[in-house]
């Protein structure tokens, strides 16, 4: 579907690596944050999300067009900033023309301004901070916090876990890649993701966009582990690949695909072997049928960066191979 273009949503680097930091939290703050931007900013103004992930901090910006009242917190500066995160306090009803920080105390009761105040909490609780900004032109709330790349050490033990950083992670030059997906698109994107982890174009093949590629990825998988013995092969397949059988749209399942194959070869023939599902929108349990079948997924979308592609690759290829 059509994005959202009033709640728009950005990330860096996108998609966001795994991370270690309380969901329920982050939640909640988000959740309040978009909240009071769609209250008490423009009505029916765009909010915006960008969140960025760098030196194991996240910071996440929450921003919308100017509201009521906007032009009397601006001038209040810091002392606005400051009473946003009191306990007890709302700033827009008792903010008029002519009005300051004073009439902040008059009829307000504890219980219906605490909204700041809590959210503050959280930001605490996760070990950052967050602070609003009232620009001439926009509201900016921020919050900062630390959160750790997260490596899980085994698919089946979701609590055993370590952190890595991948910017000096390479894959090996005795690297085959493969790729497949039914979209023209996706194919190039195949082809740029496999150049960019570092494999030479004459060891890349990109497959799909024939019903007899798509047929023959399976033996093309087999023969190229057994063919190159001393090489790993690295692999990465959409869940869902569509073939036209005579006006009859079938789907084959990659990583089904994949489970076949790695049925079919040894034990030192496999331990050379990583194959990745690419997909979009699945459920959890989606997630697991595909870490069963391959050895991990990786979400579908742009991956235009090659250190936000390695971000993805490092903690998938050294749980497999080691450092």
């Amino acid at each position: 579907g059509q994005p959202n273009q009033r709640f728009l949503f950005v990330t860096s680097p996108s998609p966001l690596p795994v991370f270690m930091a309380d969901p329920q939290l982050l939640r909640f703050v988000h959740k309040n944050a978009i909240s009071n931007a769609c209250k008490y900013g423009k009505r029916g103004g765009p909010v915006t999300t960008d969140i960025s992930f760098k030196d194991n901090e996240i910071t996440m910006n929450v921003t919308n067009l100017p509201g009521p009242y906007h032009e009397a917190l601006v001038r209040m500066g810091n002392s606005a900033r400051k009473a946003v995160f009191e306990p007890g306090n709302m700033l827009h009803p008792d903010l008029g023309e002519g009005q300051d920080l004073a009439s902040l105390n008059q009829s307000q009761t504890h219980s219906s301004g605490d909204g700041g105040w809590i959210i503050k909490k959280c930001a605490k609780a996760l070990g950052g901070d967050c602070s609003i900004k009232f620009h001439e032109s926009r509201t900016v709330f921020t919050l900062r916090c630390p959160a750790k790349f997260e490596r899980k050490m085994s698919i089946g033990n979701q609590s055993d876990s370590e952190y890595l950083d991948a910017s000096d992670f390479c894959i090996p030059s005795n690297t085959w890649g493969i790729g497949i997906d039914d979209s023209r698109v996706q194919r190039k994107l195949l082809a740029k993701m496999l150049c960019l982890c570092g494999i030479h174009e004459d060891k890349t093949r990109v497959l799909g966009k024939s019903n007899q590629e798509i047929m023959e990825f399976e033996n093309i998988m087999l023969t190229t582990v057994r063919e190159n013995p001393e090489d790993f092969v690295f692999v990465i397949v959409d869940e869902n690949l569509d073939i036209d059988g005579d006006g009859t749209l079938l789907t084959v399942s990659g990583s089904h695909s994949v489970e076949r194959v790695r049925k079919l070869l040894n034990s030192e023939e496999e331990a050379r072997l990583l194959c990745l599902v690419r997909s979009a929108n699945d459920s959890r349990d989606d997630l697991a049928l595909y870490s069963s079948r391959a050895h991990g997924y990786i979400p579908k979308g742009p991956v235009l960066k090659r250190d936000s592609l390695l971000q993805l690759i490092a903690p998938c290829w050294i749980e497999r191979f080691g450092v």
